[in-house]
């Protein structure tokens, strides 16, 4: 394992290394030259060189061979990642100043579950869209699925903070979207087996980023234009307990930096870019049975408190619901299509089941968007 693992760092960083070189300008750069270097020390020369944490879990080991020449600090992470099968993220932290002694990869990995867990309840504690205008509702779900869709794609993405450009072009690291990576751990694996393995990173990962930002901000407190900064851009910040402030900002497809600045000078503080690196682990056959149950429970509650929420509104607003849905599900392009079979799959016995437990005149409410679930199922 190791030895694959050396292999395939000292390709990906002899391919790269020239093409991540150039066009550094004065943004911060690593140069390194790693000889069956453990992970650990290879992520502390980045952070040295960078000043940016490169944070490493303690699950995660293994040695890397390659080098390094005026490469981003984006691209060096992601490279390291690629080379250890480690997920990866960049996050961002607001403070009064750093702690004199660096988080650890699991502290930080704590605070962004916190900082997601708020976000979700700042939105209506898991009825996602609940505080949201009809108008906002609809803009975000065009965005995400937009960006979801064209992820991928190899694009170019805008600099991280601290890095160098991204290229689209052959022999680039970064493609799709940027900030972050799920590990693929083997060839029959899918990227991130959300039942075989265990990976903190993915499940902190947002479904959609990008590093272009456009924000209009009027006035807004600091933890709601934090909200909208990770709505717009996809990425979580973590936020002092004690800061607070008032926000003003128009930004139109600027980078996060920019906002960033905006915040932390409402709040009198600080801020910068970190990234977490975790390898998954994979559960046994006991910890994969158990996963599978719980994440069953979940889904049930999830489908029961939903379907609560709908049958209290009015009949009018039911059926403009059903039509909408059915409409996406019959309109997806054939790619999209599939991706989403397995999940709606797994998810039509729950439905269905349900529906079995309605009243005859609520099983046809229901009826045109049970058959979409099903055509899309592929039954």
């Amino acid at each position: 394992m190791r030895r694959l693992m050396t292999a395939v760092l000292t390709a990906l960083l002899t391919a790269c290394m020239w093409s991540a070189a150039a066009g550094q300008g004065e943004r911060p750069s690593v140069t390194l030259v790693a000889d069956n270097q453990p992970v650990r020390d290879v992520a502390a020369i980045i952070t040295e060189q960078t000043g940016v944490q490169v944070a490493v879990t303690d699950t995660t080991s293994g040695s890397v061979t390659g080098k390094l020449a005026g490469a981003g600090v984006e691209d060096s992470v992601a490279l390291l990642a690629a080379g250890t099968h480690a997920s990866w993220l960049r996050a961002y932290i607001i403070e009064r100043r750093p702690p004199d002694t660096p988080y650890t990869a699991e502290e930080l990995l704590d605070k962004l579950d916190g900082a997601r867990r708020a976000l979700w309840e700042s939105l209506g504690r898991g009825a996602f869209w609940q505080n949201l205008t009809e108008e906002e509702r609809h803009a975000l779900l065009v965005e995400w699925r937009a960006r979801a869709g064209s992820a991928a794609e190899p694009t170019p993405a805008g600099p991280a903070a601290g890095d160098a450009p991204a290229r689209a072009q052959d022999g680039d690291v970064r493609r799709g979207m940027p900030g972050g990576a799920v590990a693929q751990m083997d060839d029959d694996a899918e990227p991130g087996d959300a039942m075989r393995y265990d990976d903190p990173v993915r499940d902190l990962l947002m479904p959609a980023r990008s590093d272009a930002i456009s924000l209009n901000l009027s006035g807004v407190p600091l933890a709601q234009a934090v909200r909208e900064f990770t709505l717009q851009s996809g990425f979580l910040v973590v936020v002092d307990e004690a800061l607070d402030g008032v926000v003003t900002l128009r930004l139109d497809g600027g980078e996060p930096g920019r906002a960033l600045d905006a915040f932390a000078d409402a709040a009198g503080a600080q801020w910068r870019p970190f990234y977490v690196l975790s390898r998954p682990r994979e559960l046994s056959a006991e910890e994969v049975a158990g996963r599978q149950q719980q994440f069953q429970q979940r889904r049930r509650e999830m489908i029961t408190r939903a379907a609560a929420e709908f049958w209290q509104l009015p009949a009018e607003e039911r059926a403009e619901h059903v039509q909408t849905a059915t409409r996406y599900l019959d309109e997806l392009p054939p790619d999209r299509r599939e991706r989403i079979r397995p999940l709606v799959t797994r998810a039509l016995p729950f439905f269905v089941a349900y529906a079995a437990t309605l009243t005859t005149e609520q099983r046809l409410e229901l009826k045109p968007l049970l058959q979409a679930l099903a055509r899309v199922a592929g039954q």
